[in-house]
Parts: C-alpha cells; structure tokens; sequence
C-alpha cells in the first residue's frame, strides 16, 4: 500500500469537514477529479462534511457545480487540492487557511506544497490518479464517481489521441466501466457542442494555419469568440481538432481573451511540450501544456521557436 495514500486516508477518517480544491481555468479532467473525490468520500464517510470550491463554469455544469459552505468550517478543515500543479493557479485563496492541505496531481513536480505531496506522473490524468487511489485503498466507488473519472480521463488523454496513457490506464477504465455500466449515461454528460460551438469548430478548422512542415496553429480572436458567444475557456478546449487534423509535431491553439490575454494550448502525439509551456509561465502533461502570453508578439516567437526547433 502506498504510504501517501494510507495517510491520506488517515486525514480524511480524522476530519470533520474536507474541502476539494481545483485549478482555475478548469476542463473536464479538473472537473471529474475534483467531483469524482468528492462523490468517493460522501459514500465511503457519509458522516463528513464535503464541499468542491471553485467558480462555477457554465460549460462545465453537466458534470456538477460547485458548493458553498459556511467560512468558519475552514480552519478545522482538511483541504485536498487535485490538478493543480501551482498553488497559484488553485481556484480560490482560503485553501491557505486550511489545517491540512494535501496535493494530488500527476504533472511534472511544478511545485511542491502542503503537507502531503501525492504525485504520479505514470498515470493520464488526475481522474486516473482519484481512481487508482480509491481503488487501492479499496473504497467503494459508486456509479456517479465512476462517470466523473471516466470523463476526467477522455478529457485528460484527449480521447486517446495523445501518447499520455498505457496498459494501466485501460485497466483502471476496464474498472470504472464496470461500475458504471450505462455508457449513455457517461456520453449524455460529457460536454458537447452547441450549434454555435460548432460554428465556432468550422471556423476553426477552416483557418488551420501550417508553418512548414513542423506547427499546425489557430488563432482564434475575442471577436470571434463574441461573435459565436463560445467562453475563451470553451474555446481552449478544442485543441483536440488541431490534433485530428494536423499531420505536423506540434499543434497550438492561440485563444484571445477579453483583456487580451492569449491562452496558448500546445500539444503533440509524439514530443514533450511542458517544458516548452514552462518558458512562458505555463505547465501541463508531457504531451498537453499551456500557458497565457502577455500579447501577439509572444505568439509569434513562439511560433518560430517550435518551426526551428531551438528549445
């Protein structure tokens, strides 16, 4: 048994209220980690207080919404932060005020913080990682916590179509399939397209710019967004399209936001792309990283950066 997890374990039987914590900027993964969490220990320890913190993101709301709970339970509380490399980048401040905070996250060490420091970076996604800890400590996990890691792990893997998974990975959604055997169920939560998302897709994919032989790339301007009333946050999800169109190394999807703000996605099926996002502030997975740049300029050296490859 993974000491890490015995004590995570012990903290949980230990306290009365428990708070999940999330990155800001959320997707599906973050979403299903922090969810599927939170569904496991309501079933495992109906007794304790359990609340996700975080903004609520509307796109994000058929996986569930997040709690409000009464500020006074926070310095008695055991705060668990999932997919948060930075505790920067957490969804919140008063995790800070927490007695204990334990991290779970399974990204390139960033940052080490609290007081447990659970990092596995063999596993596809944080909801991977939720599960095989559940798993191992053999706590039950019902079929609501099933579908949030399920989702997590499409999201985190980019429906298999980056490197980032292995034979354990099948073998943990072999699991969680099994305990929720509706698949409708799981498709009828994920986060589809609306007509307008998906006018927002074709405008995508119809601007698909190539530098050469080695960069796909999209820029998609706030107009845009506007125009087809998509959140940037939304938007950044679709860098999906870049890799099933794209026949280059890499991949990005440059989206605008309203304080001009340019959140860069980067990905690639082949080649690491973390430590590039890490120049420019940014982290993420072997082979899904992003990062915000201050302005266009920067888009553009980046651009030539991966075309020449000197990084």
């Amino acid at each position: 048994m993974n000491k890490n997890y015995e004590q995570l374990a012990q903290l949980v039987v230990q306290s009365d209220t428990i708070i999940i914590y999330r990155r800001d900027n959320p997707d599906e993964n973050a979403y299903g980690s922090q969810l599927g969490l939170k569904e496991i220990i309501k079933t495992n320890f109906p007794e304790k207080n359990v609340y996700a913190a975080g903004e609520n993101s509307e796109y994000l709301n058929p996986l569930g919404r997040m709690d409000r709970y009464d500020p006074a339970l926070i310095p008695t509380s055991l705060a668990i932060v999932v997919d948060t490399p930075s505790s920067a980048w957490i969804d919140g401040d008063d995790w800070k005020e927490c007695a204990t905070v334990i991290k779970i996250d399974n990204h390139p060490e960033k940052e080490v913080y609290g007081q447990i420091d659970i990092n596995d970076q063999s596993v596809s996604s944080c909801s991977e990682l939720i599960a095989n800890i559940a798993l191992g400590l053999k706590w039950m996990l019902t079929p609501e916590a099933s579908q949030c890691l399920l989702i997590g792990i499409l999201e985190g893997t980019t429906n298999f179509l980056t490197s980032g998974l292995n034979k354990k990975t099948f073998t943990t959604l072999a699991k969680l399939v099994e305990l929720s055997p509706n698949a409708h169920e799981i498709l009828d939560r994920r986060v589809y397209a609306s007509g307008e998302e998906n006018k927002l897709k074709a405008y995508l994919v119809n601007h698909l710019k190539s530098t050469s032989l080695n960069t796909t790339w999209v820029f998609l301007p706030n107009r845009v967004l506007k125009r087809y009333n998509v959140e940037p946050n939304r938007a950044s999800q679709f860098n999906w399209l870049l890799l099933d169109f794209a026949t280059t190394e890499f991949c990005v999807l440059f989206v605008e936001y309203d304080d001009k703000k340019i959140r860069a996605q980067f990905s690639s099926k082949t080649r690491s792309v973390n430590m590039f996002a890490a120049k420019y502030g940014g982290w993420g997975t072997r082979h899904g990283a992003g990062a915000f740049l201050k302005n266009k300029k920067q888009a553009r050296e980046i651009l030539a950066i991966l075309e020449s490859e000197t990084f």
